[in-house]
Order: C-alpha cells, then structure tokens, then sequence
C-alpha cells in the first residue's frame, strides 16, 4: 500500500486520535509536522490543502483528502480491510457506536474550560494572533476571503466558549465515562474482547483529561467512581501506541514553541501579522 500522506501536530488532540490509529495499524505514512500557533496552518498554500484551516488532514494514496478526525482516522483503520479488532469478534456496530459517542465530546474546549492560568494565558494570545494574521492575509489573497472570515468566526467562538457550552461539555464526559464503566465491567474492551478504533479514541480523551492538569483529571477521572476505567486506562497505556502517540514535540518542539510566542509577542507590538 502505498503512504498516506498525514499533516499532524504533536500536542493537537484531533490529530492525536489519527496518530493512535496509525500507530497500531502500523501503516507506511508520510507525516509533515503542521505548526499551529505560528500561521503555518492558515498559510494560503495549507488552504489549498485543507480549507478549514484545521488539523488533521490525510490525503490518501489515490489523492482523495480527509480533514476531520474520525473520518481520518476511520479511513485508517478499514484501510487494509482488517479493522482493529475485527479478527477477534469485535462487532462494527458497537465500534461505530463509541466512535459517535466519543466525537461527542470536545477535549479543546475541555483545555480552555480547565487548564491552568499560564496555559489559557498562551491559548488566549494564540487566539489573537490567529485570528489577525487570518484577517491579514484575507486582505491579501481576496480569492480566498471566504476562507478566511469562516476561520475568524471559528476562533472567535472557540476563544469565549460559552458557559452552556462547557457544562454541556462537562456532561459529555461524565456519561461518556458512566458507559465506559458500565461497557468494561463485562468486556476488557469497550467495544468487546479486543482493542478496536473505539479504544483508541477513548484512550485520547483520558489523555487529554490527564494532560490538562491534575486537578482536571481528580475532578472528572475519579478512580473511586470509574475504577474499571482507571484499570483500563493502566492497561492501554502499556500498548506500544500510547509512548509513541504522546511523545510530545522533543527538544526541538520546545524551542519551536518558544519561537512562537515570541512571534505572537512580536506581532502584538509591531501589528505586523
């Protein structure tokens, strides 16, 4: 099979959920590391590639491009016609259940609803900057105006999350773990006897919870209340996938990521985006 082509970004959750997948399928893939916070990602030349200006994005190897995350990471899976899981007797149907159940829940608005003082500091001036870099480059490639002021209005709305919005959020997770916990006192799996796309999927989402911050994951990974789940969680991150999915962005990534606050703090002062 010949490589996929995956735009990916080392502490993006969506992209993390492709990532996992690729991993335990061990699939041949081309990777190109997509800067989000610096501009690379709402680039005229990414619009052209993706126009939600968004990441993930899997061009396949027959040219077709997907840019969401469950239907990358489905696309994955089903690839080499061998799903996860389904040589042991995991059933689609169940798999696809906790897939849609899963998307449900937004671990983006869950850093913002919950993350600590310096990282909502830096993903609210993120949001500045994008936003006016993606007003200036309307200005400069009229043809894709429309692009543009759509990915204003995204940013807009992701930086003032409203409060119904993050309760309702809240409320995701909370019976997306109640399940879980129900589904994994019967199966070792969520989705039946073997690890499928369902758990993969899931495994980012206690990630996302854990990585937030620690009081996040006392709040909402409460191993009294899910102890099947804190068991299970143990139990997946032994998987080879798990290091190599959340190995975060190196030495390399932490002065790219220093390079680009100074770009957003530089652009702040000067107005130049």
């Amino acid at each position: 099979m010949a490589p996929l082509t995956f735009y990916d970004n080392a502490l993006a959750y969506n992209t993390a959920r492709v990532r996992i997948v690729l991993l335990e399928k061990n699939l041949p893939y081309h990777p190109i590391n997509l800067n989000l916070m610096n501009g690379q990602s709402l680039s005229p030349e990414y619009a052209k590639v993706n126009p939600n200006l968004w990441a993930p994005t899997l061009i396949t190897p027959d040219g077709k491009t997907l840019t969401d995350s469950v239907s990358c990471s489905r696309y994955v899976d089903t690839a080499d016609g061998k799903p996860l899981g389904s040589a042991d007797g995991v059933e689609a149907a169940k798999v696809d259940e906790w897939v849609d159940r899963i998307a449900q829940w937004d671990g983006n608005l869950f850093m913002r609803a919950q993350g600590s003082p310096t990282v909502l500091k830096v993903l609210a001036q993120a949001n500045e900057f994008k936003i006016k870099f993606s007003a200036a480059r309307a200005k400069e490639h009229p043809h894709l105006k429309e692009v543009y002021e759509r990915k204003i209005e995204a940013l807009t709305t992701e930086g003032k999350p409203s409060e119904a919005d993050i309760q309702a959020n809240y409320d995701n997770l909370s019976d997306l773990l109640t399940k879980a916990e129900s589904a994994l006192a019967s199966s070792p799996y969520l989705a039946g006897p073997a690890y499928s796309l369902a758990d993969a999927h899931f495994t980012v989402v206690i990630w996302r919870v854990h990585a937030t911050s620690a009081a996040a994951a006392a709040k909402f990974l409460d191993s009294a209340k899910y102890p099947k789940v804190t068991e299970y969680y143990e139990k997946v991150k032994a998987r080879p996938s798990f290091a190599k999915t959340f190995a975060g962005p190196g030495i390399s990534g932490l002065f790219g990521m220093i390079g680009n606050l100074a770009k957003m703090q530089y652009a702040s002062l000067t107005g130049s985006y």
